[in-house]
């Protein structure tokens, strides 16, 4: 286990004779990078559940991520309905499990209907009393009124 950074020392002057020191904590960077991760992964397998291991784009089945490689073309990654550029996020709402070639193919593209109709599966299966009791989790309402919003086209 890593020893915790030492704390940064920063000076302020209040004067030209005077000056004081003070400690301020370093965000401590490999537990946010490990939260981050533990995160994402945990909404791979939300939508890998809620999709039935299919992925949304060829509806061939997609393991789980497991210790494979995330090169490999066969590996899950999360696909954003509406691209982060577009204003998308990453929430679950938002995302889509896919293959990592599939994913890659559909680039930055507006969704199509049939990511939409994914999109809505996913949302339905969340929103279920079964993820309810298997995540501890159930979408709210204002998730709905948000995805909502997102569904109309321009």
């Amino acid at each position: 286990m890593r020893k915790p950074r030492a704390a940064a020392v920063h000076s302020c002057s209040k004067d030209a004779n005077e000056r004081s020191s003070f400690r301020l904590p370093m965000p401590n960077r490999a537990s946010e990078s490990r939260r981050w991760t533990q995160r994402r992964t945990r909404q791979r397998k939300m939508l890998h559940w809620a999709q039935g291991g299919i992925c949304a784009s060829c509806g061939r089945t997609i393991g789980a991520s497991g210790n494979r490689p995330r090169t490999r073309p066969t590996y899950p990654t999360f696909d954003h309905v509406i691209s982060k550029n577009r204003g998308g996020h990453r929430v679950l709402i938002n995302g889509l499990l896919e293959h990592r070639n599939c994913n890659e193919m559909r680039d930055d593209l507006p969704p199509t209907g049939c990511d939409r109709v994914w999109q809505m599966v996913v949302i339905d299966r969340l929103a279920s009393e079964d993820a309810k009791n298997r995540w501890g989790v159930i979408l709210s309402e204002r998730t709905f009124q948000i995805t909502d919003a997102s569904m109309r086209t321009s």
